[in-house]
């Protein structure tokens, strides 16, 4: 994981137990509160998996075009 995708777990993880709220997650994470109500359901649905980025791994599926 990276160190973005680390932040975004241990903000979730604070958010999630009450120790701080939505607006100051969103100002520690530099996002809009949306984002944050949104990573913090995705964050209870499936854990640290659900934080990562969904691409990562895969190939691309459009070949990089010679110009």
């Amino acid at each position: 994981m990276t160190k973005a995708e680390l932040k975004k777990i241990f903000v979730m993880e604070k958010l999630v137990a009450r120790q701080i709220k939505v607006a100051e997650a969103a100002e520690l994470l530099g996002l809009s509160i949306r984002q944050v109500l949104r990573l913090k359901n995705k964050y209870i649905a499936e854990g640290a998996e659900g934080i990562a980025h969904k691409n990562r791994g895969r190939k691309p599926v459009q070949p990089f075009l010679m110009m």
